[in-house]
């Protein structure tokens, strides 16, 4: 995969870039017979690393590193017999960080979601609690790499307080689950009283209303309007709270 990704780059700047023949036996003369590029042969992995740098001199050396830690490590794989230990952390990190390097922040999250979707069971038990429960995918990832690093695949920040989405919540709720986990950020971020929530794990956005919480012992003043489905009742997004009454000046329904 990394490989195949490494030949996109280097297509973009120019596809001859990966045919392994000598210039002159390159089949672009007039009189040359129109041959499939997938029957030339194309240039191996070391060499693709080479031709990479060469068309992007930002490369850090971590990241050829890493390439190249990988595919040593999958030939000893495919070729030999490996004693070494591949854990989930590892592995775990090596996708998110190939992701973020060639497609760019949040694009992995968008990849399992879209998967998700496409999987031609999706939706034959409850739509919404399918979507939702995606939301255990982050948990685990955040338990295995840690919050530090996984902050460096989201263009959110994800250390500032978390609250919990209310479309997660109510989406769950479908089947007498409980959400435990907070992925909703206000946004923007750097706003005070920022008036909208997103949600990384199911990436709605819904607007707050900025009151304090009704409930003693809780502190927070994000309450949300979540859907039709709660009959105008406000939820706190701190402490799920929903003693807060709906009044008059909150005409709009939120909704995703």
């Amino acid at each position: 995969a990394i490989e195949a990704l490494m030949k996109s780059k280097i297509c973009e700047e120019s596809p001859l870039l990966l045919i392994d023949l000598k210039r002159t036996d390159w089949p672009t003369l007039p009189n040359n017979n129109d041959k499939d590029f997938n029957e030339l042969f194309t240039i191996g992995g070391e060499s693709l690393l080479r031709t990479l740098c060469s068309i992007n001199q930002d490369i850090s050396h971590d990241t050829l590193e890493l390439i190249e830690k990988i595919r040593i490590l999958r030939n000893k794989i495919t070729h030999g017999v490996n004693s070494g230990f591949i854990d989930v952390k590892f592995l775990s990190e090596v996708i998110l960080k190939v992701y973020t390097f060639f497609l760019g922040k949040d694009i992995w999250w968008i990849s399992i979601k879209e998967q998700n979707f496409n999987n031609p069971l999706f939706g034959s038990f409850n739509n919404n609690f399918e979507e939702a429960i995606l939301i255990e995918k982050l948990d685990f990832i955040e338990r295995t790499i840690g919050t530090t690093l996984l902050k460096t695949h989201f263009t959110i920040n994800i250390k500032a307080r978390r609250y919990y989405c209310p479309w997660c919540v109510s989406a769950l709720s479908e089947e007498d689950y409980e959400l435990k986990s907070k992925w909703g950020f206000l946004i923007p971020q750097n706003k005070s009283n920022a008036p909208e929530i997103m949600c990384l794990s199911c990436m709605r956005i819904n607007k707050v209303v900025r009151e304090k919480c009704e409930e003693e012992s809780c502190k927070s003043n994000v309450i949300s309007k979540c859907s039709e489905k709660t009959k105008f009742e406000s939820t706190c997004l701190v402490c799920k709270s929903d003693k807060h009454i709906y009044r008059e000046d909150y005409s709009e329904i939120f909704t995703e």
